[in-house]
């Protein structure tokens, strides 16, 4: 910690990633140094399908064109209460699209922590894997993309019907979720449990 020109170790270790934070501590300014001791030794981020991208632009403009038909083709007081939910149903799907725009992976360590959106965040130790496959994300198995549950009680972060991972953990539901390197994901999981 660094206090108004002042050098205070806190602990010493060697750093693989750090963050500068302003704090005030005993009426001074002062900057921690905060010291990541997980490495993160692997990243990745899945965007949205392109078939999905599709989608949404699809539903859009059909939402776009038919709200403003019905605003020019009646003017109505009723109407604007139709044109009112048309915009608000556009704006959802829109708000949808960019809440689950990409699934967000990070591999440490110690964990895997994989997030879809706001409110869809998955952290799985490395000790609790016992096996980790990759698998395609058909369309047969979870019905879908985004959240899914599967036919054999799995739950899936899918982006698209290609690649994915499957984790099968010690305890709890099989994990699954998308990826562009889902060997290379696997490969580092049971190196990383192999030698620890």
């Amino acid at each position: 910690m660094i206090c108004q020109g002042k050098l205070t170790p806190i602990y010493s270790v060697d750093f693989l990633a750090s963050l500068f934070k302003y704090i005030n501590f005993e009426g001074r300014h002062c900057i921690l140094l905060v010291v990541d001791l997980e490495k993160n030794i692997y990243r990745e981020w899945v965007p949205m399908g392109a078939l999905v991208k599709c989608l949404v632009g699809v539903f859009s403009i059909i939402i776009v064109f038919g709200t403003l038909f019905i605003a020019l083709s009646v003017p109505d007081i009723q109407d604007i209460f139709g044109i009112a939910f048309g915009v608000s149903i556009w704006a959802f799907v829109l708000l949808l699209f960019w809440n689950y725009k990409g699934i967000k992976i990070q591999l440490s360590t110690k964990e895997l922590y994989v997030r879809y959106g706001f409110f869809n965040q998955k952290s799985i130790q490395l000790n609790d894997i016992v096996s980790c496959e990759t698998i395609k994300a058909s369309f047969g198995r979870y019905s879908g993309i985004g959240v899914r549950y599967g036919i054999d009680g799995s739950q899936a972060y899918t982006t698209s019907f290609g690649d994915a991972v499957k984790i099968i953990p010690s305890k709890g539901r099989i994990f699954v979720f998308s990826s562009h390197s889902p060997k290379k994901i696997c490969y580092i999981i049971n190196k990383t449990k192999s030698a620890n």
